[in-house]
């Protein structure tokens, strides 16, 4: 076809086009809406352009919504690795089109503001743009996720997006209850009241000063749930009675934090993740659920106020989790006193190729925990060991718990030390109803959050018919068997 031919063939197809009649246009506009509500906010606002009727249905579709997410699966409608999405030109796309949806957006209201993506001072004035609309529309769930992926020596000032409280006006009613903040600088103005109506507040990858914590303590009468992950600045926390309505506190690899101490007469959870700083409960009457992962050190070092004197600090304590470097019993105290109201226990331990049988260990916490319902053992890293009980240590760990319903081991290699194990527990524990083998290697991530590294397959398939085929003779028939 020459040249001539086609461009008279386009024409004529552009020609059909014109008067062909827009049907999708037609319909009603709530079915239009239901088409726009399952479109990424891109692909949403991107139809603006079709024209002036899909423009007034944009327009009037994101009046119905009082929530913003403007991430990167909400942008772009899957979600691509760090390494991808903070590139300079895909940093642009995206505060083009966030910037897009904000002009179309024109509720009176925004309950929910939600911007994740990896920006730091250098689009600062985007960012304000953007905290300033939400601000001015009384947001009530504010979170900035800005990660910047860096590990602590990369967190510096001039790198981290510098929170504006100044654009919270301080002669209005405060409006903001959940705030949460992902590799930014808070610094809080003085007499600064716009954030007293918060109920939970998260902190991550934030430089603030301890100062700055002490006075939202102080000052946010209503805050119920506090979290702070990799905040370098606090070395020293004390919580004393300062927070009458704090019910969960997590705190977790703050890296230079030295002590804390904590008065907090509605606590129910706490959890700490870290190296194991100086703690002490001085007053926790509700506490139920405590969790304390130390990522170095071992059980005889990091842990001995947990293991000295958390059940007496905490005698309502009905939940505990807790994690060892390494399983060997000499890294216990000679006894660990009782946990009159312990239900459920969870430790995580690491494996030693020399760490001997494991059922000294685990007796220790068992006698420990009279009462004690559920037991999850979780195994990580390592290889198994093969060296089983002696004669003498297996006489000092009999004795009957009858309580115990439910225990799960998980990181189970069917190795002599695991088999035995596993026999031992069937026999003390009176009131077993289900052991539960997980073949996984499972991580706790923090906030109830739990992770697991799966085996090969093949291998995954041979090591559940051998665990199958090693404990099924072990186990008495009242006992449910759960290979997972």
């Amino acid at each position: 076809m020459s040249i001539k031919s086609a461009i008279v063939e386009g024409e004529r197809l552009l020609e059909k086009l014109e008067i062909m009649e827009d049907k999708i246009s037609e319909m009603p506009e709530q079915i239009l809406h239901s088409i726009l509500s399952v479109l990424t906010l891109k692909e949403a606002t991107a139809t603006s352009i079709l024209s002036k009727r899909w423009k007034d249905l944009v327009s009037s579709f994101m009046a119905l919504t009082s929530t913003l997410n403007l991430d990167v699966e909400n942008m772009i409608g899957y979600e691509y690795g760090k390494e991808f999405w903070a590139k300079g030109n895909q940093r642009f796309e995206f505060v083009r089109w966030a910037d897009k949806i904000l002009q179309l957006h024109q509720h009176q209201k925004v309950d929910v503001f939600r911007v994740q993506f990896c920006l730091g001072q250098g689009s600062a004035c985007h960012l304000d743009r953007w905290t300033a609309y939400a601000a001015e529309k009384r947001v009530q769930e504010l979170e900035l996720d800005l990660d910047l992926d860096m590990s602590l020596k990369y967190l510096l000032e001039n790198n981290l997006y510098d929170f504006p409280c100044w654009l919270f006006r301080q002669d209005r009613e405060p409006h903001i209850k959940h705030l949460f903040l992902n590799s930014c600088i808070l610094r809080l103005p003085p007499d600064f009241s716009a954030f007293s109506s918060l109920s939970v507040l998260s902190l991550e990858n934030v430089l603030i000063s301890e100062e700055d914590i002490l006075y939202i303590l102080s000052n946010c009468l209503l805050l119920e749930s506090l979290t702070m992950r990799n905040c370098p600045s606090i070395v020293s926390l004390k919580i004393d009675g300062l927070c009458p309505q704090l019910k969960h506190l997590c705190i977790s690899r703050c890296h230079h934090l030295k002590n804390i101490e904590i008065v907090a007469i509605k606590l129910l959870s706490f959890e700490y993740i870290g190296t194991m700083p100086n703690l002490s409960f001085k007053f926790v009457p509700q506490l139920v659920t405590a969790c304390i992962f130390t990522r170095q050190g071992n059980l005889s070092s990091d842990m001995t106020y947990p293991l000295d004197r958390l059940s007496c600090d905490i005698p309502q304590l009905e939940t505990l989790l807790l994690s060892s470097s390494t399983m060997k019993e000499n890294m216990l105290p000679p006894k660990l006193s009782t946990f009159t109201n312990l239900k459920k226990l969870v430790l995580m331990a690491g494996r030693s190729s020399n760490r001997g049988s494991l059922i000294p260990f685990t007796a220790t916490f068992l006698k420990a925990s009279p009462f004690l319902q559920k037991f999850m053992l979780h195994l990580v890293a390592g290889s198994p060991c093969k060296e089983v009980i002696t004669e003498i240590q297996l006489c000092s760990s009999e004795f009957s718990h009858n309580q115990l319903k439910e225990v799960q081991i998980s990181g189970f290699r069917c190795s002599p030390d695991e088999i035995e194990l596993a026999s031992y527990i069937v026999r003390i524990a009176m009131a077993l109803e289900k052991l539960i083998i997980d073949p996984k290697v499972t991580y706790y991530e923090g906030k109830g959050k739990w992770n697991f590294t799966d085996v090969n397959k093949i291998w995954s398939k041979c090591l559940r018919e051998n665990i199958c085929k090693s404990l099924s003779r072990l186990i008495p028939p009242h006992v449910k068997l759960i290979i997972l």
